[in-house]
C-alpha cells in the first residue's frame, strides 16, 4: 500500500504550514556547516522542552534504528510507548517505511518532510514528520525528529457532529432488576437536535427520555424493539421550530450497546413528494378520462382530438410548473436515462433541457457524480430505501463550488409499481457560509479578535485534563490595564479601544503559536494559557509580557503616551480546578494593584515591592 502523502526534501520552511516544522528546519540549515552536520546538543529534548513532547530521537543499529526518546506527546496520541525499542518492533509496512526514511536522512545528511498515515494509532488519521541528521557527540550520525498528528479522528468526528445538517441523539438504555429495557437515557445530543427538540444539548444529557418528553413514552416500545432485534426502524413526527411546523425522519439503530437516533428535516421533500403525487395523481385521472372517452366516442372524431388536446395541455403544464419552480428538478427513467428536468437543473451542469433529455448519467455529469447517482438509484430501486437526502459540494458552470441538499424519491404508479425516480436539489451555499461565519463569530471576540472567554474557559478545562492525566504543568497569566478608565475618560472610548486592540497584537505576536491560548477576559482584563509551562515560566513570560505593554506608546494630542499593566501569574496544583485556579490567579492579580501597579505577582506569593520582578 502507499504509505507516504507527502514528500518534501528542499524549500520545507516555504512548502510546509506548520510553523514549528519551518523554524526547525531554518534552525538546522542555520547550523549545518557544508557537509558537517549540525551538533546533537542543538536538537536534544532536554535542551528544548517546549518541543520535547513532540520529538524522538533515533539511533542507527543493524538493520534498524532504536527510540533513544518517544516524546509524551506522542506516546499519548499513539498510545504506547517506544523508548528503547526499535523500528523492527513494527511489523508492518509503516515500520519498513520509517527505517527506510530514515536510513535515507542518514545517507543523505539532508533532513526530509513526511504525511503517512497512521497505521498503528486509532486515534490518528495522520502524522506530519520532519526528519533531521545530527552529529552525536561520539561523532556517529543520529536522526532527531519533531513528529506531530496531522489529523485527529476525534476531531473530524466532533466536527461532523457539529456541523451536520441533520439532529444526532446518541442514547444509552436504562435496566430494570430482571434485566429488561425500561427507559434511555441522553449520552449524546448535537446542536442541531438541540435545536429540533427545542432544548439546550447540555440540559438534555444526562436525562431520561420519559422525563425530559413524558408525551414521547409511545416511541420507547419501538426503541426497545430496536435493542433488541437490531434491525433499523424509521418513523416521522412533527415539531415547531422556529415558529413553523416542520415534519422530521427518526432513523433509529443500534450501535454497540447504545441507540443512535438521526432527526431529518424532510418538510420540503415532504410538500415537493406531496406535489409530485398529486401531479401524478391528476396525470393518471387525465389519462383514464381521456381512455373512457375514446371507448365510449370512438365515432367522434372531434371529441378525440379535443381529449387528445386535453391530455397534451396536461403534460405542458407540468412542464411549466416544473420550470416555474426555482429550483432544479430532475425525473430520472428506470432504465436510467433522464425522463425530465427543468432549465435550472440543466443550468447546474452547464447544459440546457434540450441537450440532457433522454441522456444517461455518464453522458452529463462528471465521472464521479454519474458513478455515485447509479448506486443511490440502485438502493431506491431494490427498496432498501424509498426517500434520500443527501449533501455535498457541486462545481457548477459559472457559479463555482456550490453547496446543495437533494431530495429524491422512488415514484410509483396506482398499482405500486415503480416508474421512476424523481427530486429536487435545494441550494443552501450562502446559509452554509452563513453558519460557518457564526460559528467563528461565537468563539472570538469582537474587538481585539481573540478568542473570547468561552473558548479559554474550553481550553483551560483540556488543560486540566492533561494535568490531571499526565501530570502535564500549565499555567495562566491574567493581566488589567491599569486606570483604564481615566484612559477612556481623557482620550475618549474609541483611543480606549486602540489601546485594547494594540495590546491584543501584543500579547499574540509575544506567546507561542498553536501552543499559548490568549483570550480576552472581559472589558480591560485579558488572560493567557501556558501549557506545558510552570510557574516559573509563567512568570518569565509575563514580566516580558509586561515590560513590552510598558515601552509601547501611544500617540495623544499631548504628544506620546505609555500605559502599564498589572499581571497575576498561577500554575496548575493538584485538585485544582476552573474556578480555583482562576480565583488564585485574580488574587496575585489584585495584590499587583494593591502594591502599586505594573507589576507581575505569582500566586501565593506575597506582595512584591517596589521593584516589579517577582520571579
Amino acid at each position: 500500500m502507499s504509505i507516504v502523502h507527502t514528500e518534501l526534501s528542499e524549500s520545507i520552511d516555504r512548502l510546509v504550514a506548520n510553523p514549528v516544522i519551518a523554524r526547525l528546519y531554518r534552525e538546522w540549515q542555520d547550523l549545518a556547516v557544508g557537509d558537517d552536520l549540525p551538533a546533537f546538543a542543538a536538537f536534544d529534548p532536554e535542551a528544548r522542552p517546549t518541543l520535547a513532547g513532540h520529538l524522538m530521537v533515533m539511533e542507527p543499529g543493524d538493520g534498524a534504528f532504536r527510540y533513544a526518546h518517544y516524546g509524551f506527546r506522542i506516546a499519548a496520541a499513539a498510545g504506547f510507548d517506544m523508548t528503547g525499542r526499535l523500528t523492527s518492533d513494527f511489523r508492518s509496512e509503516v515500520g519498513a517505511f520509517f527505517e527506510r526514511k530514515y536510513r535515507e536522512v542518514i545517507e543523505s545528511g539532508r533532513p526530509l518532510y513526511t504525511v503517512h498515515h497512521a497505521e498503528h494509532v486509532a486515534a490518528v488519521v495522520s502524522w506530519e514528520r520532519l526528519i533531521m541528521p545530527v552529529r552525536s557527540r561520539a561523532g556517529d550520525r543520529v536522526i532527531v525528529c519533531y513528529n506531530v498528528p496531522l489529523d485527529r479522528k476525534a476531531e473530524i468526528l466532533d466536527g461532523l457532529m457539529d456541523a451536520s445538517m441533520d439532529g444526532i441523539v446518541v442514547l444509552q438504555p436504562v435496566r430494570g432488576g430482571d434485566g429488561g429495557v425500561d427507559d434511555f437515557r441522553y449520552l449524546i445530543v448535537n446542536r442541531r437536535a438541540g435545536s429540533i427538540l427545542n432544548r439546550e444539548p447540555d440540559s438534555l444529557v444526562g436525562n431520561l427520555v420519559s422525563t425530559v418528553y413524558p408525551q414521547a413514552t409511545g416511541r420507547l416500545p419501538v426503541y426497545r424493539e430496536v435493542m433488541a432485534t437490531g434491525e433499523p426502524r424509521q418513523f416521522e413526527l412533527s415539531a415547531q421550530l422556529e415558529g413553523e411546523t416542520r415534519t422530521f425522519r427518526l432513523s433509529t439503530v443500534r450501535a454497540g450497546d447504545k441507540l443512535v437516533v438521526t432527526l431529518s428535516d424532510i418538510t420540503e421533500m415532504r410538500r415537493m413528494m406531496d406535489q409530485l403525487e398529486r401531479q401524478q395523481t391528476d396525470l393518471l385521472f387525465a389519462n383514464e378520462t381521456l381512455q373512457e372517452q375514446a371507448e365510449n366516442l370512438v365515432s367522434l372524431v372531434e371529441d378525440i382530438e379535443e381529449a387528445r388536446g386535453q391530455a397534451q395541455a396536461a403534460q405542458r403544464f407540468v412542464a411549466d410548473l416544473m420550470e416555474a419552480v426555482p429550483v432544479p428538478l430532475f425525473y430520472w427513467n428506470l432504465d436510467g436515462t433522464l425522463n425530465r428536468a427543468n432549465r435550472h437543473y440543466a443550468a447546474v451542469y452547464g447544459q440546457t433541457t434540450e441537450t440532457i433529455v433522454g441522456k444517461r448519467p455518464e453522458d452529463i455529469l462528471p465521472p464521479h457524480v454519474a458513478k455515485f447517482l447509479r448506486e443511490h438509484n440502485a438502493r431506491l430501486l431494490s427498496g432498501s430505501e424509498t426517500n434520500q437526502m443527501y449533501e455535498g459540494d457541486v462545481e457548477t458552470a459559472g457559479r463555482g463550488r456550490r453547496r446543495f441538499v437533494v431530495h429524491r424519491a422512488l415514484m410509483r404508479d396506482p398499482a405500486d409499481r415503480p416508474t421512476g425516480i424523481a427530486g429536487a436539489m435545494l441550494d443552501l451555499t450562502d446559509e452554509y457560509a452563513l453558519r460557518r461565519e457564526l460559528e467563528r463569530l461565537a468563539s472570538t471576540d469582537p474587538l481585539t479578535g481573540l478568542y473570547n472567554r468561552r473558548v479559554f474557559m474550553e481550553r483551560l478545562e483540556q488543560a486540566l485534563a492533561l494535568f490531571r492525566r499526565y501530570g502535564q504543568p500549565a499555567a495562566v497569566a491574567l493581566l488589567d490595564v491599569d486606570h483604564f478608565k481615566s484612559v477612556n475618560d481623557t482620550y475618549g472610548h474609541d483611543f480606549g479601544d486602540k489601546v485594547l486592540v494594540d495590546l491584543a497584537r501584543l500579547l499574540r505576536g509575544q506567546v507561542r503559536d498553536d501552543v499559548d491560548v490568549v483570550a480576552r477576559f472581559g472589558g480591560e482584563e485579558f488572560v493567557v494559557l501556558m501549557p506545558e509551562t510552570d510557574e516559573h515560566g509563567g512568570c518569565l513570560l509575563a514580566e516580558r509580557l509586561r515590560q513590552a505593554f510598558a515601552d509601547l506608546a501611544f500617540e495623544t494630542p499631548a504628544g506620546p503616551r505609555n500605559f502599564t499593566a498589572s499581571f497575576g501569574v498561577a500554575a496548575v496544583i493538584a485538585d485544582d480546578d476552573v474556578t480555583s485556579l482562576l480565583r488564585r490567579t485574580d488574587e496575585a492579580l489584585y495584590r499587583s494593584k494593591d502594591a502599586g501597579r505594573n507589576r507581575v505577582t505569582r500566586a501565593g506569593s506575597p506582595p512584591p515591592g517596589p521593584a516589579t520582578a517577582i520571579c
